[in-house]
């Protein structure tokens, strides 16, 4: 049989600036997209209602 090592997987940061940078930026972005759904629904009511 071939008895090989199983190699450790290498240690993963996930508090680099770059993850930082993505993580705000999609926070961002997912606060803007909620704010114009949110709009557009209400707007979507206001017409209905007129």
């Amino acid at each position: 049989m071939n008895e090989q090592g199983i190699a450790a997987a290498p240690e993963l940061h996930f508090d680099t600036p770059a993850l930082k940078r993505y993580g705000n930026r999609r926070r961002l972005k997912d606060k803007a997209a909620r704010w114009g759904i949110a709009t557009g629904g209400i707007g979507i009511i206001v017409a209905i209602l007129l």
